[in-house]
């Protein structure tokens, strides 16, 4: 599935607010690729909170559990959709 025109707040893919996008440009031909999300200040805010909110909890884990979860969301990131 792809998210390319969806956000990663709060440990979901969501629609931006509002959905504005923004054309991805191959600097070596300047054609459009793709289409990108770009978020409001709505979506800023909801990213702040669940930063927040994760960090309370996220500090207290041990060095071990902190590069795993890195390893883990490399391993997302890296997936092809």
């Amino acid at each position: 599935m792809s998210h390319k025109l969806q956000v990663y707040t709060d440990g979901a893919w969501v629609e931006p607010s509002p959905l504005n996008d923004l054309d991805a440009i191959d600097p070596a031909n300047a054609e459009a690729f793709a289409q990108i999300a770009l978020g409001a200040e709505a979506d800023v805010d909801k990213a702040v909170a669940a930063a927040k909110r994760a960090s309370t909890t996220f500090s207290l884990n041990s060095r071990e559990e902190l590069l795993a979860s890195q390893c883990v969301s490399a391993s997302i990131l890296a997936t092809p959709p």
